[in-house]
């Protein structure tokens, strides 16, 4: 699986999987497949300006930058999109970009 996202979208996957639970031990490892590749390295999050808030949540001062991951796992791509279909944490702000991210996924809209 190939994708082209910005910092909130790669945020917001890693936060996705890293809420993921009651999975199998299996199912974990092919997350973490995922991850290994979603998760920004030192200098990824540096070029941002990634920082962690007192509150226990992140920002970043550049919002433009986009990246080209390639997960090339086919279990752990569908690892991620089982988690992104049942992550349950949006926020009504969230709706218009995690739709676009849905998107990118593949995820098509349930009828």
């Amino acid at each position: 699986m190939k994708l082209t996202v910005n910092i909130w979208e790669r945020v917001m996957l890693g936060v996705v999987l890293g809420q993921l639970q009651g999975v199998n031990l299996a199912t974990l490892r092919k997350a973490g497949k995922a991850l290994d590749v979603i998760e920004l390295s030192p200098t990824e999050a540096e070029e941002v300006g990634l920082s962690n808030l007192p509150n226990g949540g992140i920002a970043w001062t550049d919002g433009n930058k986009e990246y080209d991951l390639e997960i090339k796992d086919p279990e752990a791509a569908h690892v991620l999109k089982l988690a992104f279909s049942q992550f349950t944490g949006w926020q009504g702000q969230d709706t218009r970009r995690a739709l676009v991210l849905a998107e990118k996924l593949g995820i098509e809209e349930e009828k």
